[in-house]
Formats: C-alpha cells, sequence, structure tokens
C-alpha cells in the first residue's frame, strides 16, 4: 500500500518538474500573452508581481510545488507567495518562522481568464471522461466478443472476415475515422440518423437550464473507440488461439466437457493478461489523445484545453493537464495490476 502511494507521488513530482522546467525551456514571456494592445510597461510590471515572473526559475519552481502538495509550508503572513488564499488549510506546525500545514491541492489560476484551474479541468474532464468511458466499453465488449467469434472458428470464413476488419481498423487513425464519421452520419446523412458532426454535450433549453446531450457524444466515442475494438480483437483472438493449445484444455475436452464450457470457463479467462494491458493502456492514452477528435466534433474537452494553454502560454493550465493525465496512468496502471490477480491469483500484486 505504502509502496503504491509512494510510486502515486513520484510520478506526479516527476511529471511536475519535467513540464515545468520544459516549459521555462521555451522561453516563453507569458506575462505579453496577458497584455492588450494598450497595456504599458506599468502594467507589465504589476502582472509580473502579481504572478511571480520576476522571481528566480528555482523560486517559482518551489512556489507551485509548495502549492500543488497536500503538506506544504505555509507563510506567517498568509499573503505570502508560499500560499494560495485560494486554499483551505490546517496547521500541523507552527513554532517556526513559517508554519507547515496540511492543505487543499492547489494548480494555481489561469493566466488567461483567472479561473481555478482545477474547476478548468474539471470542466473540461467531465467531457473527455465520456469519450474515454464510452469508447472503452464499446472496445472491450465487441473487442472481445470478436476476438472469441475468431478464435473458435478459425480458418473459416468468419475469422477471416474479422481479421480483415481489425487489420484496417489498426490501420486507421482515429482522426481519419472522425472525420469520415462526422462527414457520413452527422452531414450528409444528418436528416436520418438524427446525429450532428459538432455540438457539446452540454446543452441548454429554452429557459436556460443546463442538460446533457449524450447523443452529440455517439460519433465521437465510435471514432475513438474504431482502432481499440481492432486492437482488443486481435490480441483476444492471438491469447486465445495459444491457449487453446494447452494440454490441459484438451484434457477438458476428453472429460466431456462442452466446448462452450472450455471456451470460457478454461480458456478465456488465462487469455485474458494481455487483452487487460491493452485495455489499461488504452483507456490510459484516451484520457490524452482525443485532441483531434475533440477539434473535429468541436468538444470542449481535456484535449483541447491543453493545446489551447500552450497555444496561449497559460502555463498553470498545461501542467495541471499533464499532472490530471499522469495520476489517471498510475491510478489505471494499479488498477490494472488488481484485474491481473483477479484474473489469475498465481499473480501477486
Amino acid at each position: 500500500m505504502f509502496s503504491k502511494i509512494g510510486y502515486v507521488i513520484s510520478v506526479v513530482l516527476g511529471v511536475y518538474t519535467i513540464l515545468f522546467f520544459l516549459l521555462e525551456a521555451t522561453n516563453v514571456d507569458a506575462s505579453l500573452s496577458m497584455l492588450d494592445q494598450r497595456a504599458d510597461s506599468a502594467t507589465k510590471a504589476r502582472i509580473e508581481s502579481v504572478y511571480h515572473f520576476s522571481k528566480p526559475v528555482s523560486t517559482r519552481y518551489f512556489i507551485g510545488l509548495n502549492r500543488l502538495l497536500p503538506i506544504g509550508i505555509i507563510s506567517k503572513d498568509v499573503k505570502s507567495v508560499l500560499y494560495s488564499q485560494n486554499s483551505s488549510f490546517v496547521l500541523i506546525l507552527s513554532h517556526f518562522p513559517f508554519s507547515l500545514a496540511l492543505k487543499s491541492i492547489d494548480l494555481g489560476t489561469s493566466y488567461q481568464n483567472g479561473e481555478e484551474v482545477t474547476q478548468l479541468i474539471w470542466d473540461a474532464m467531465k467531457q473527455t471522461m465520456i469519450l474515454a468511458f464510452g469508447a472503452m466499453i464499446i472496445a472491450v465488449f465487441f473487442g472481445i466478443s470478436f476476438g472469441l467469434m475468431a478464435s473458435i472458428y478459425h480458418n473459416k470464413g468468419l475469422d477471416q472476415v474479422i481479421l480483415a476488419v481489425s487489420t484496417i481498423g489498426i490501420s486507421a487513425p482515429s482522426f481519419f475515422v472522425g472525420i469520415i464519421l462526422a462527414l457520413t452520419f452527422g452531414f450528409y446523412w444528418s436528416d436520418w440518423t438524427g446525429l450532428s458532426f459538432r455540438g457539446s454535450f452540454q446543452q441548454y433549453d429554452d429557459y436556460g437550464r443546463e442538460y446533457w446531450s449524450f447523443r452529440n457524444a455517439i460519433l465521437p466515442i465510435l471514432a475513438i473507440g474504431f482502432r481499440p475494438v481492432a486492437l482488443i480483437t486481435q490480441l483476444t483472438r492471438n491469447a486465445m488461439l495459444e491457449i487453446l493449445k494447452e494440454d490441459y484444455i484438451r484434457t477438458a475436452y476428453s472429460k466431456g466437457l462442452s466446448k462452450r464450457v472450455v471456451v470460457l470457463k478454461h480458456a478465456f479467462r488465462n487469455a485474458l493478461n494481455p487483452v487487460i494491458t491493452s485495455v489499461s493502456g488504452t483507456f490510459a492514452s484516451m484520457l490524452g489523445g482525443t485532441y483531434f477528435i475533440e477539434i473535429i466534433f468541436d468538444i470542449k474537452g481535456l484535449g483541447s484545453l491543453t493545446v489551447n494553454a500552450l497555444l496561449q502560454s497559460d502555463i498553470p493550465v498545461v501542467i495541471g493537464c499533464g499532472l490530471t493525465v499522469a495520476l489517471f496512468y498510475v491510478l489505471i496502471t494499479i488498477a490494472a495490476d488488481v484485474a491481473y490477480r483477479l484474473a489469475d491469483p498465481r499473480i501477486r500484486i
């Protein structure tokens, strides 16, 4: 348990450090992106003072790190740069020139609109999670189903068709599939399908009340899930073909067990490990790799937020998005370890 916590903390610290110094290496003056054409040098100096642009790189690194960690240093003067007034805290030690406190994690505020980075990421994550979870459910269900059918009917017509379609699916990039689906079902045939190639999941009625339109999620989910379906299909098929050659499978058949019982109860469970690896890696990559799909379908998700923040030199948002994706990678990896143990009791976490 403690090793997993240490793993999470080390990954988050490593990602924060890499992102911070990579962005610093670009040598972009973020204050310039916050000024309008009428701004003068006094306004620029005031912005640099508020956001600490004039301080050394090492100081700004530790300020950001201190705000990020759940246990940090708080100056006696709460207006100090070591503390964000948007955070709540509980003092642990206060017998020094500074206080050590248990506090809420603070990702800072956006340079462009002054909004909390945490809130911006949360709003974007809701859209991205709908895409990722929807695509993953489709990928797991159809990928495993097609893979099982292909292995059962090995070298027969159904197997050849599934293998050919899955090969095309692996070769087709998600953005290409997204464009084809958007044009075909969301534009040319939109009168028949009732689908649109552009539209947010969050809609508002005539009274200004917010509601979720999941119909707009159908096409982007299919576009993202198309390639994972093909990948999981081939992995399941190949793993099942290897397992079906094992001696214990022949023994199970010799005992009179039906093909359904042998395939589903004895073979399938032992073929799950490579599938779990593929599912965990694919799901994690979906969280950070949906940018092209979000652009095609005009979805304001995490990928779109990250790229727009990069274009605007909005460093707190970029770092916050990177840390969010990294954290999900770690959590999904831990979940995959648990799934390995459930699929194969011989594996220890």
